[in-house]
């Protein structure tokens, strides 16, 4: 199982430690869709509220963009895909 996490790195870090998953399974959205191509397990998505995180730079969105396009694919070809939200 990969980790999608829509934050930064501190969040990333914070999730895995509140869940007891290992750092390397955790990815961010901004690290684009390239780390998901091939990739077929289950998947799950971690959103942050926009209030508390949101792409700041362009390239950031462009990626962050990438990676729901993929997410989108996967659900349409009925793969595994589980979606929460973190509060912190």
């Amino acid at each position: 199982m990969i980790y999608v996490m829509f934050g930064n790195q501190r969040h990333s870090a914070i999730y895995g430690l509140r869940k007891g998953i290992d750092r390397k399974l955790i990815m961010e959205a901004t690290d684009g869709d390239d780390k998901l191509q091939g990739f077929r397990g289950p998947l799950t998505v971690v959103r942050l509220p926009e209030h508390i995180w949101k792409p700041t730079t362009w390239p950031c969105e462009k990626k962050v963009k990438e990676v729901e396009d993929f997410i989108k694919r996967m659900k349409q070809m009925d793969y595994e895909v589980i979606e929460e939200e973190m509060a912190l």
